[in-house]
């Protein structure tokens, strides 16, 4: 059986689900809403797109809507899901890293971009 630790990510194929872990990937037949509540008592998950489920805790880093996990799968944040990954990001790292607001990129009335910077790693940027 497979434990909810060893998931790294879930994409949606079509009607399938492909489910990797780090030694292999499953195929399900089902839907991401379905695969999305029976998933959702389980906080380490986070639907961050139409097509992706991600395992928080195989973040391996972040660079604006960008997430990199530990298995190298690279998987961009849909527009729609953007309030909701930056909310568990604030939740899971801002209480860990002081920021301070650097600038706007970008047109304000169109989605502007926000640069912060983390007081503790002067590499350490965010574009929110």
């Amino acid at each position: 059986m497979l434990e909810p630790i060893e998931i790294i990510v879930i994409e949606s194929a079509s009607n399938y689900l492909e489910v990797y872990t780090s030694i292999k990937t499953y195929m399900l037949y089902g839907s991401m809403n379905n695969m999305e509540l029976l998933l959702q008592s389980d906080a380490q998950f986070l639907r961050i797109s139409r097509s992706y489920i991600i395992n928080t805790q195989h973040i391996k880093s972040t660079d604006h809507y960008i997430v990199n996990l530990t298995n190298g799968i690279i998987v961009s944040v849909g527009e729609s899901f953007r309030k909701k990954f930056y909310r568990f990001w604030q939740m899971k790292y801002a209480r860990k890293t002081t920021f301070i607001f650097c600038g706007i990129i970008g047109p304000r009335s169109r989605n502007p971009l926000y640069l912060v910077k983390s007081v503790e790693n002067a590499s350490a940027f965010l574009l929110i």
